[in-house]
């Protein structure tokens, strides 16, 4: 039996401490939480429970933000009941109003969470914070989608164009399916030619002597872009647990996989989050500071002061 939350944000100031004090604003885990749209993939949730039959399941926000827990501390899944807790932040960051010394679930519960925030939900999910990413990047660019057509011209006998392809898709072959043809295949050379697909590869035979430096430089080009991709893997093995996904079902060691690439898309909405604080409220401050410094160099205002 599932019982939906009560929908709004939990606001961190009336988050209870038996021991006094307030949470703070500032902290990584309220800073998350609110990225976050947990009430958007709720319902998806439910769908899976029952609605009048069987104990109360855990709420969604507390499944996911179990499996963001352990993800983001490395820990095993008896230590991230012992770290949530012991800790009020991330007793906050599960959706619960006070602190509580006794843990909201047992270990085993996270084995019925990675059942239930399947593969596919977790998809949807990055897919969201992704996009939501992309939009606070790009700045909004009204009326740029078709500028031949002039303002007031009817359109209604026409179809809307199709937005056209634009950026840049960068993957691994290696992680493609075994169910296609050879990359040698000259009808799939063929086909990426006339899509305007350039594969980057050794060049077939002896190149000429005036395109060896033109060669050479979209060489240098592809393995730079080849490395960006080893290193998000790389980054993904060592700091995340992709390479320690402990799961023995299937299903459950997708979603582990997949908690990985999201817990990663989280860490760059932090980082920018940080790069915003720097960007805007840093130069006020350094330069309140430097108008502090200028007064007190000042010999009028130091008369003043004293």
């Amino acid at each position: 039996m599932y019982r939906r939350s009560t929908p709004g944000q939990l606001s961190f100031e009336n988050f209870y401490l038996p021991f006094g004090g307030k949470l703070s604003g500032e902290n990584r885990w309220v800073k998350l939480a609110q990225l976050i749209p947990w009430e958007a993939f709720e319902a998806k949730y439910a769908e899976q429970l029952s609605e009048d039959m069987g104990a109360p399941a855990k709420s969604f926000r507390m499944a996911l933000g179990a499996l963001i827990i352990k993800e983001r501390l490395g820990t095993s899944d008896i230590e991230t009941v012992e770290q949530i807790r012991e800790k009020p932040y991330l007793q906050f960051f599960l959706g619960l109003s006070e602190y509580s010394d006794k843990a909201p679930f047992e270990a085993s519960t996270l084995v019925h969470f990675r059942k239930r925030v399947n593969r596919e939900l977790i998809g949807q999910l990055n897919e969201a914070i992704v996009h939501q990413s992309c939009q606070n990047n790009s700045p909004q660019q009204e009326d740029s989608a078709n500028p031949s057509v002039e303002k007031g011209e009817d359109n209604d006998d026409h179809e809307p164009p199709s937005a056209a392809n634009a950026g840049q898709l960068i993957v691994d072959a290696s992680c493609t399916p075994a169910d296609i043809r050879y990359p040698t295949d000259l009808s799939l050379l063929n086909e990426a030619r006339e899509r305007g697909i350039r594969l980057s590869r050794k060049p077939l035979g002896r190149p000429k002597q005036s395109e060896q430096a033109q060669l050479q430089k979209q060489a240098k080009a592809d393995a730079a872009i080849r490395n960006q991709v080893e290193g998000k893997f790389g980054v993904s093995k060592r700091r995340f647990s992709l390479a320690r996904v402990m799961a023995k079902l299937a299903p459950t060691a997708e979603t582990a996989i997949a908690m990985t690439f999201l817990v990663m898309n989280l860490e760059q909405l932090l980082r920018q989050l940080l790069f915003v604080f720097f960007a805007v409220f840093l130069p006020q401050e350094v330069f309140q500071f430097n108008r502090w410094q200028r007064q007190w160099r000042d010999p009028q205002f130091a008369l003043a002061a004293a």
